[in-house]
């Protein structure tokens, strides 16, 4: 199965796009600041990730195929 981390995944196009993928199927690793997922995403796996962190990032999106850049 195709692993997509969504960044920014609290916010308005995160929550849209990560409701779709998992809606189609795909593992969705939402990646917020706090490591909460929206009510939206429920079925994805919350992971804490800091965009102004580069470690943080990495570590979050770590193992996955496709990253979806959702950050302002």
């Amino acid at each position: 199965m195709t692993k997509i981390a969504i960044l920014g995944a609290n916010g308005r196009l995160g929550r849209v796009v990560g409701k779709a993928f998992i809606d189609a199927g795909f593992d969705v690793r939402a990646v917020t600041r706090t490591g909460k997922v929206p009510a939206e995403l429920k079925g994805a796996t919350a992971v804490a990730g800091d965009a102004l962190d580069r470690q943080s990032l990495i570590n979050a999106t770590q193992g996955v195929d496709i990253i979806f850049n959702g950050l302002n």
